[in-house]
């Protein structure tokens, strides 16, 4: 798999290190508690079981538990707090029916750059050997398999976190952009394409722009909902 496929795996299932900044939850300045505050995302409490995309969801003094076991940095830990705050600590990367597309994408992602660009990554060997057989597991029913799956499921979102912090422009991709890439209510996925097509940050680039293999997906993307918007593709006689 070549670099720009393995990017494109990435970006159409979504649609490494940060710096330590203690000052800010250990007696740092108010000024700067409160922006710590200001960058993360407050609890979704609308989320339900209902109207969530995703079937499982943990319990939030879990998240809490793997910062502190993992002395994770502030920049980190703020960004998986926001991350899990908006989706009401509803699971991203697994389901009832096993490993979701999105967690799928970014695994692919993320063996590529393990194997080919090892610099671009947190090393977890243990994490690779896991999630190559939950990869692996066929089994369509995962009903009742929360609680094996949080500490993974956490875990890939760490990775995730610091695979993004690290490799991309600084500000160029916002906190709550990233927050949206992995679904977290059900709505209209014409809607969802449709704003990723026109979607341009602050300079008036497209994310296309930036990335090649997303700009060429994007084409293809912008094409579809012309097609639904036209009434979906011509019926053809049998």
């Amino acid at each position: 798999m070549n670099k720009n496929t393995a990017l494109l795996i990435a970006l159409t299932s979504l649609l490494l290190f940060a710096c330590n900044n203690n000052r800010e939850e250990n007696g740092g300045s108010p000024k700067s508690n409160e922006k710590a505050s200001k960058s993360v995302s407050k609890r979704n409490s609308f989320i339900n079981a209902s109207n969530a995309y995703n079937d499982f969801f943990f319990d939030s003094s879990l998240l809490g538990n793997y910062i502190k076991e993992n002395n994770l940095p502030d920049t980190i830990s703020r960004r998986m707090l926001s991350f899990y705050n908006t989706r009401n600590y509803q699971f991203a990367w697994f389901s009832s029916t096993g490993v979701t597309e999105q967690g799928r994408g970014f695994w692919n992602m993320y063996k590529y750059y393990h194997t080919y660009e090892p610099e671009k990554v947190l090393k977890a060997e243990a994490l690779l050997k896991k999630m190559d057989n939950l990869v692996a597991d066929n089994d369509e029913d995962w009903q009742g398999r929360e609680k094996t799956l949080t500490q993974t499921e956490i875990a890939l979102t760490e990775h995730f976190i610091r695979f993004f912090l690290s490799n991309t422009e600084k500000g160029y991709i916002k906190r709550k952009e990233m927050e949206r890439w992995v679904p977290y209510i059900t709505g209209d996925p014409i809607q969802l394409a449709d704003s990723l097509v026109n979607k341009k940050h602050k300079d008036e680039k497209y994310y296309g722009d930036i990335n090649p293999s997303y700009g060429k997906l994007q084409k293809f993307i912008g094409e579809y909902v012309a097609i639904y918007k036209k009434g979906g593709w011509p019926l053809v006689a049998g």
